[in-house]
């Protein structure tokens, strides 16, 4: 008896796919359901890897509009994220999320860098968004900083509270938290924060419902991941 089995790798113009065969005996058929499950279970692997549903903006074909918002990023920021790639089809969705940066300065230096760190990434995490969360742990590592094991000040602890409380259920965020945050804050830097915390939370949003592509260069970086900061 014998048994044929269909290659996968079909050049390209052949009219039959390549096959082999085996014959049939208690160790071949062991050999091929191994075979054959590895396979299917590596499919599954890899298809169960996330692919953006968005494209990112092809700069050569864009138009001059898309290419100028394109330039004043790098311009700004000096670098170019594959989120903020996506966004840039619309140079007016990329502006809104870009307040981001508008904000922080807004909070400075009521906040520092570490806190709107920390803020940021309570925010991400209970998002459950890997790329916005890693960014934020690329922050804090490039700093000296060790994101898994932070000793936090009273300010920072309240902070990483308030952005967990935001993302679990806005209509409920706890009084003693809002107790502490008034006694702490003016109303003016209440405001800018808030509203930094909904651009943060729809930043993370936008990365999960797109499932924008994750950057290479924050793998060092990524929870599990061996970095600067062990």
């Amino acid at each position: 008896m014998l048994i044929y089995l269909v290659g996968t790798n079909i050049p390209t113009g052949h009219r039959r796919p390549n096959i082999f065969c085996l014959k049939a005996g208690k160790a071949r058929r062991s050999w091929t359901a191994h075979y054959l499950g590895t396979s299917i279970a590596s499919l599954h692997k890899e298809r169960a890897e996330p692919m953006s549903h968005l494209p990112q903006i092809d700069y050569d074909n864009a138009s001059e509009e898309v290419r100028a918002a394109h330039d004043e990023e790098v311009r700004l920021r000096g670098r170019m994220t594959n989120m903020k790639r996506t966004l840039l089809h619309s140079p007016a969705a990329h502006r809104i999320y870009a307040e981001w940066f508008t904000l922080r300065a807004e909070l400075d230096p009521a906040l520092s860098d570490r806190e709107i760190w920390i803020f940021s990434h309570a925010i991400s995490k209970a998002a459950k968004s890997k790329i916005a969360i890693t960014f934020f742990r690329r922050a804090l590592i490039n700093k000296g900083y060790n994101p898994d094991a932070l000793e936090l000040t009273e300010e920072e602890l309240l902070l990483k509270r308030f952005g967990t409380a935001i993302v679990a259920d806005s209509n409920a965020i706890p009084a003693d938290i809002w107790v502490e945050l008034k006694a702490r804050y003016e109303a003016k830097v209440l405001v800018d924060l808030v509203a930094f915390a909904g651009i943060m939370l729809a930043t993370a949003m936008f990365n999960n419902v797109v499932a924008v592509d994750f950057d290479p260069e924050l793998e060092a970086f990524a929870e599990g991941a061996s970095s600067s900061a062990s």
